[in-house]
């Protein structure tokens, strides 16, 4: 063998590094799989914020709503007794399906990286907390 000259790998060595990269691989999805066994509803965070504008003479709120958790969640549903406004948002980003439940963002996925938001307009704010969703990973 010249000088300097890398040594010829052995099937071992080719057998050992495909085992690896199994592994590793593996290793991902499990680790993938329980962070997703981890998500639940109490990763979802609904924030409500006064404008500081009004609307028909009744004072306008934002509401955020993240989803904190690294899977998806779907078909995400809020607490909503009660809920009235003179501003109503757009019925694919929030609607009532029954007098004490709203759904948001049609069902449709929300991820960490897009908070849905939008705004109400009335005399104050209503108890929008998650009632329940779907993980999907």
């Amino acid at each position: 063998m010249a000088l300097g000259a890398a040594a010829p790998r052995s099937k071992s060595y080719a057998y050992s590094s495909l085992y690896n990269a199994i592994f590793d691989h593996l290793e991902i999805e499990f680790a993938f799989a329980r962070m997703c066994q981890q998500c639940n509803l109490s990763n979802i965070v609904v924030k409500q914020a006064p404008t500081g504008a009004s609307v028909k003479g009744k004072n306008e709120y934002k509401v955020t709503v993240t989803n904190n958790c690294a899977c998806v969640q779907q078909d995400l549903m809020l607490n909503c007794k009660g809920f009235d406004t003179t501003l109503d948002p757009a019925p694919i980003i929030f609607h009532k399906i029954d007098g004490e439940t709203c759904v948001v963002n049609n069902g449709d996925p929300i991820s960490n990286t897009t908070p849905i938001t939008f705004n109400y307009a009335w005399d104050f704010t209503f108890d929008l907390s998650p009632k329940s969703s779907t993980v999907k990973c």
